[in-house]
């Protein structure tokens, strides 16, 4: 399959083939110069991030992944009932399952302080989930969620383009830009944002260094090389060449 959409800012309307990844899929290693692209829900498919409030936890808790554990934010999304992040671990013993737990722990601690603060027990119970000798609070989903190792460019651009997508194929927006808790907007260039990305692998050329795509293929022609408009990316990442 390929996905065939503006990667806001950062591509144009280029296709790239990309194999539809499994739902409910944790295959993942710790690997020094991977990216990772991660998909984690909340308990059981609800809604929980419909509000505002709850998406600025979200942003908060990605925040601070990125300053304690040293981690690059190259895009993300918030749906209504799971969150897309693409990611970069800038050490080399870096652990996912650190990661995953910084990501979903202070959310959870946040959602379940403010239910018991605004007494909200309806919903306390309805997230309780029961094992044999206690109760846990789940704001998420058990478990890894998705978490797939990326190494390659090519790559990188058609999972930004992914992330950003998920509000059109859900028929909330018409374009990735109108859904304000993404990356896309960022990468189009706005700077009232919740949150910025880190930039280490794209940087922007003249025009007149860039070389057109192809037009039979539909993909970036020298190696990632692309224009949008007047102004032309190319994929610099540490990653492996496509």
């Amino acid at each position: 399959m390929g996905i065939r959409k503006s990667y806001c800012g950062v591509g144009a309307d280029i296709l790239v083939p990309v194999k539809r990844l499994p739902r409910k899929t944790r295959v993942a290693w710790n690997e020094a110069g991977h990216a990772h692209f991660l998909t984690y829900s909340c308990y059981q498919r609800l809604p929980l991030l419909a509000r505002d409030r709850t998406r600025k936890w979200v942003i908060a808790a990605l925040e601070e992944l990125r300053k304690t554990l040293h981690v690059s934010l190259w895009a993300y999304v918030i749906m209504p009932e799971h969150v897309h992040v693409l990611l970069y671990p800038e050490r080399d013993d870096y652990e996912m399952r650190r990661i995953l737990a910084a990501l979903k722990r202070s959310v959870s601690n946040r959602a379940k302080a403010h239910l018991e603060h605004t007494g909200q027990t309806a919903w306390l119970r309805r997230l309780m989930m029961k094992y044999p000798t206690r109760e846990v609070f789940r704001f998420w989903q058990p478990g890894g969620g998705f978490d797939h190792n990326i190494f390659k460019e090519k790559t990188v651009v058609a999972v930004i383009e992914y992330i950003h997508d998920n509000p059109v194929r859900r028929g909330l927006v018409k374009d990735p830009i109108d859904w304000e808790w993404s990356s896309a907007r960022f990468w189009d260039g706005h700077t009232e944002v919740p949150m910025r990305m880190d930039e280490p692998f794209v940087r922007a050329v003249h025009t007149a260094e860039a070389i057109h795509c192809s037009q039979s293929s539909g993909t970036p022609a020298n190696g990632g090389v692309w224009h949008q408009g007047q102004k032309c990316f190319q994929v610099t990442c540490m990653l492996e060449p496509q």
